[in-house]
């Protein structure tokens, strides 16, 4: 997360630098004095802010798409496991559907998708999930049921 604030303060500087670089010509020139004139140090400065930015900016742009290919990797890497848990998961709950009903396996899934779309397993996940996958089962049950006027699976048990 730092290289992208990184990123946006070096847009920022580079910015900075070429609106001091604009506003610098409007200094206005003596007719006696250096030879140097007003405008000289400031457009040197702006200049400089200009190249360290542009240099910060491309190596934070660099290090970003660097760290940026590294979580590519790793989350590749459980996307597959991940995949394959939901598929064994979902063959599960078509087969507990007959003895269950519809209520108590959907509630198990969609639990199951919420905890397996997270990247780090914490317990208020589970207490989270576990009140996402009640109220999407009864937004499921409500929309099939009452508005469409379908038949669930009530189940054996």
């Amino acid at each position: 997360m730092t290289s992208k604030k990184n990123i946006v303060a070096a847009i920022s500087f580079l910015i900075l630098g070429i609106l001091i670089f604009s506003e610098s010509f409007k200094i206005r020139l003596l007719k006696f004095g250096s030879a140097l004139g007003g405008d000289f140090f400031p457009k040197i400065l702006s200049i400089g802010l200009m190249i360290l930015s542009s240099i910060w900016l491309i190596l934070n742009i660099y290090q970003f798409a660097k760290e940026r290919k590294k979580q590519e990797r790793v989350a590749s890497k459980f996307a597959l496991t991940r995949v394959m848990l939901f598929i064994v998961v979902f063959v599960i709950y078509i087969v507990v559907l007959r003895w269950f009903g519809f209520t108590i396996p959907t509630i198990a899934l969609a639990l199951a998708n919420y905890l397996l779309l997270k990247d780090r397993f914490q317990y208020k996940d589970l207490f989270i999930g576990t009140g996402y996958s009640i109220l999407v089962t009864l937004l499921i049950w409500f929309l099939f049921t009452k508005i469409l006027g379908l038949m669930l699976p009530v189940g054996i048990l």
